[in-house]
Parts: structure tokens; C-alpha cells; sequence
């Protein structure tokens, strides 16, 4: 549930705030149950009053949750004032923030949980891996049982990013496209967040079905290979001819 009092004020503090603590949550390896923003304006200050109910999931163990999120709500008020606030005169002031903070109900033990793998420069390393954790979290929460998840980004250039996820179990094709688009958003979504920078995005989705698509593909070319050998051979030519075959 998330409330905003007045509710009068709740599409600007969806824009300013919700959306984006959420999606960074995300990020993080935590997950927005409900949130309540009070909203208090006094002449041209507007003081904001956070409640915040917190899941923390297994993956974000190392995180000291409360600092975290007072930080990036700091962080997000002060850019709605150099924003928003510059331009309508309005200074956005924190009241107070809380933090009601839960463990997840079913834990995932850590062999069912996605393998993170990252192939990108050290320095973008911290964030990537953030942006992985929060994958992992959306992937879960589709209800998608993945195997391993790979990011990597192309050397050459550092701008363009390649998400591989190995999925557990087949899906179908369309299936396949459908969470091919909404990985591909989260992930243009992560890197607006965390990397601040511009970057292309290509997502790959493998299934246990891809394996056997490959080894078909494979004994095909093998096939193929073979026949363009015995074809080449001239002793087979001359009989193929006078076989009317060629």
C-alpha cells in the first residue's frame, strides 16, 4: 500500500519519491512493501514526514538497511530541489523518516538462488552487481526460475550492456519475448539509476530447450559437412552424374 496525506499531493510524490525508492530498493536487494508520505507545505517549504515498511531478502544479508534508505531518500529530495524546487521557488525539507524492516517469509535456500555472474570493469563492478541483486528480485517475484544471470559490458566501448539469464525450465517463445521486453526495461531502467550514463542493452534469454535446439543444430552442420565432403569427391561426382543425381 502507498499512501500519500494529503492525497492531493500523491502524483508529484509518485514522480519524486515512490517510483524511484522503489525501483532503487529494487536495486539493492530490498523490496518496497508500503510506504506513507506526509506532506506538511508551509508558505514555499514542504515538509515530508517517510514511512517506509521494508522486505529485506536474503541477498541483501551485508546491507545496513536504515542508513541506506535514509541516504537515498536524502539524496532523491535534495535532486527534487535542485530540480523542481529551483524552478517553482519551493524548498522540499525531511521532517522525519522510518523504517519498519521485515525478513522475507520464505527464504530461498542458496542453492535455488540465480548464480550472478558479472563480466564488466572494476570500477563499474559495484553498481552491476547491485543491478544484478535486483534482477535476481524481479525475476523471483515473476514467478521465473533462473539458473544463472550474466552482465556484461563490451570493452571496446563501455556503453553497451549485455544481460544473459539461463532459465531452470523451457518457455515458450512467446513467453520468451514477453520477459525478454519487461528484463529489458528493468535493466534500462537500472543503469538510468546507478550508471547515470547512456548505454545499449541486449537481453538473451536460454532455456534447458536451447541445449537440445544446439545439438540438433549441431548434427545438422555435422551432416551437412559431410555430404558437401562426399560430394567434393570426384569418384562420387562421376557416379552421382551418371546416376542423373547432379
Amino acid at each position: 500500500m502507498f499512501e500519500v496525506i494529503p492525497e492531493k499531493y500523491r502524483p508529484l510524490m509518485q514522480r519524486l519519491f515512490i517510483s524511484k525508492i522503489s525501483d532503487a530498493l529494487d536495486s539493492l536487494g530490498m523490496r518496497l512493501v508500503s510506504s506513507s508520505i506526509y506532506v506538511n507545505p508551509v508558505g514555499k517549504e514542504v515538509f515530508l514526514r517517510f514511512h517506509l515498511r521494508v522486505i529485506q531478502t536474503s541477498l541483501a544479508g551485508s546491507i545496513d538497511v536504515e542508513p541506506t534508505v535514509k541516504g537515498l531518500i536524502e539524496k532523491l529530495v535534495m535532486e527534487a530541489n535542485e530540480s523542481l524546487g529551483r524552478v517553482y521557488g519551493v524548498t522540499f525539507i525531511i521532517e522525519d523518516v522510518s523504517i519498519e524492516q521485515e525478513l522475507p517469509k520464505d527464504h530461498e535456500s542458496l542453492q535455488d538462488q540465480p548464480k550472478l555472474v558479472l563480466d564488466v570493469p572494476l570500477e563499474l563492478e559495484g553498481p552491476f552487481r547491485r543491478i544484478g541483486k535486483g534482477l535476481v528480485i524481479s525475476l523471483r517475484e515473476w514467478g521465473i526460475a533462473a539458473a544463472s544471470i550474466v552482465l556484461g559490458v563490451d570493452p571496446s566501448g563501455l556503453n553497451r550492456v549485455s544481460l544473459v539469464v539461463k532459465l531452470r525450465e523451457p518457455m515458450g517463445r512467446e513467453e520468451k519475448a514477453s520477459l525478454v521486453k519487461a528484463l529489458r526495461e528493468k535493466l534500462a531502467g537500472y543503469i538510468k539509476l546507478l550508471i547515470k550514463k547512456p548505454m545499449q542493452t541486449s537481453v538473451k534469454i536460454i532455456d534447458p530447450s536451447d541445449k537440445v535446439v544446439a545439438k540438433v543444430m549441431k548434427k545438422t552442420k555435422l551432416m551437412e559437412k559431410e555430404v558437401e565432403n562426399i560430394i567434393g569427391n570426384e569418384d562420387v561426382r562421376a557416379i552421382m552424374k551418371a546416376l542423373g543425381k547432379l
